[in-house]
């Protein structure tokens, strides 16, 4: 079919919009004059639009949607394509009939949701009697971020958290230590509108989420945790602790919180674990990103630190390279109880090696019954 030809009532077209939809002329609007179609592009640009054209069409489509009133000049555009298929109207009922059932059905839809929400509402105002409401007068976004503040004050006590608008569509939370950044968006995430969609540059709102109609929120919510020197320090006496022998065998020298905060240890790479860009740097942040109750270890001496840090340690026994010696494989350096106990009974650490070695019949009790191969 040209584009100089007339449409008609029951012509079969394809939108290629919105993953493809298949639908059909239900009335025509206005004298069709589709000699005036004419389409405008640019050199560089190519197609740019299309003008011309007087009718307006209805169409009905397969899955139960409509659009009314389009242009003539649109639906010669390079986005629809005209079918030579042409329906009776017993077809044309059929797909209509099939539009006002759907129709109705979304309704029922939005009508149950709107009250299972305004239910939903009510029981929140009841759950969380301690936040503040938002009123006609209230900015959404000054609300939530009181709201924020007051629920991560009784959730994590004695952790002080600056919560302030950033500018007029973000909320910025910060801290010190204290809890994980999962945590805290476990609690501030509610308040929080919708999305920002990268594929089609846009901001999606959360219909499903009726907290912030409630107690304020934001477009976006963004949390930076910081950590204190003392913070810093058990995390790099954990990795050293963990990976001593890699330290060593690779010449470097134990990195201090001063190489931490001038990103120094992005420079500092262990050949045996760091592979597609990672560093002692980046093994730090890990540490101190995934570590919670920081305050309870924090608290106890240089020995237990380094004990708790590591009591869950693994290890293999097996024989030694020479008659009537045993060697012992951890997976991390063992706490002091346990290295003096294995120098009580005769043992010795291998720098070399990486390992304990001692006489077979001096082996300490708790390592005769696991990981033996």
């Amino acid at each position: 079919m040209t584009k100089e030809t007339p449409l008609q009532i029951g012509q079969r077209v394809y939108c290629s919009l919105y993953g493809g939809l298949h639908g059909a002329i239900c009335n025509i609007t206005g004298d069709q004059k589709p000699d005036t179609i004419r389409q405008l592009s640019m050199a560089n640009a190519g197609l740019i639009g299309v003008t011309g054209g007087n009718a307006y069409y209805d169409i009905v489509y397969d899955n139960g949607n409509m659009s009314k009133r389009l242009p003539e000049s649109i639906i010669h555009g390079v986005q629809w394509e005209i079918l030579d298929e042409i329906i009776e109207q017993d077809e044309i009922d059929k797909l209509i009939f099939h539009h006002e059932d759907v129709t109705q059905q979304k309704e029922k839809q939005a009508h149950d949701k709107k009250i299972r929400q305004e239910n939903e509402r009510e029981s929140l105002r009841k759950n969380y009697p301690y936040l503040k409401q938002v009123s006609k007068d209230d900015r959404s976004a000054k609300i939530g971020a009181t709201n924020i503040r007051i629920e991560l004050k009784r959730a994590f006590p004695g952790i002080k958290f600056s919560v302030r608008m950033s500018s007029g569509s973000a909320i910025d939370i910060n801290w010190t230590d204290g809890p994980t950044v999962k945590q805290v968006e476990n609690i501030s995430g509610k308040y929080q509108f919708g999305n920002f969609n990268g594929m089609e540059d846009i901001y999606e709102h959360n219909s499903d989420n009726v907290f912030p109609d409630v107690f304020g929120g934001n477009n976006y919510l963004f949390s930076h945790r910081n950590y204190s020197d003392r913070y810093v320090q058990i995390a790099l006496d954990n990795d050293y602790l963990q990976y001593e022998h890699n330290y060593i065998s690779a010449n470097i020298d134990k990195p201090t919180v001063e190489n931490f905060r001038k990103g120094s240890l992005y420079n500092i790479c262990d050949p045996k674990r760091h592979f597609n860009g990672n560093s002692v740097q980046t093994d730090i942040h890990c540490r101190l990103s995934e570590y919670t109750e920081i305050e309870a270890i924090i608290s106890n001496n240089e020995d237990s630190v380094r004990n708790v840090l590591s009591k869950d340690s693994e290890f293999t026994v097996r024989d030694g390279t020479k008659p009537g010696y045993i060697e012992i494989l951890f997976n991390v350096k063992p706490g002091k109880e346990v290295r003096d106990d294995l120098k009580d009974s005769g043992f010795r650490w291998s720098r070399n090696n990486g390992l304990w070695y001692g006489k077979s019949e001096k082996l300490p009790n708790q390592f005769n019954s696991k990981n033996n191969i």
